[in-house]
């Protein structure tokens, strides 16, 4: 992610270095790799209200990775305001 509303995900890769490189090439610009691990599902959530606020999880259950996204995201952000940005299983 780059902090600004840009964010790539990667999911499939051998290695964490592969998919760490694979999402940050998907996100382009300044990007960096906020977070990585074993699972077949990805979420994403963001607020771009007050400031910038964003929530992220992986695991094996998409329910799961999108509540613990969108938990992440409301800790910070304005109430109301997260929205999801990506979902994703393989």
């Amino acid at each position: 992610m780059d902090g600004r509303g840009g964010w790539g995900a990667s999911l499939g890769q051998p290695t964490s270095r592969t998919a760490g490189a694979d999402a940050v090439n998907r996100c382009g610009g300044n990007c960096r790799v906020v977070m990585s691990g074993r699972g077949r599902c990805v979420a994403f959530a963001d607020s771009s209200s007050n400031g910038y606020w964003y929530g992220h999880a992986y695991g094996e259950n998409m329910g799961a990775v999108r509540r613990i996204a969108m938990q992440g995201c409301s800790a910070g952000g304005p109430a109301g305001t997260c929205r999801i940005k990506h979902v994703n299983c393989i």
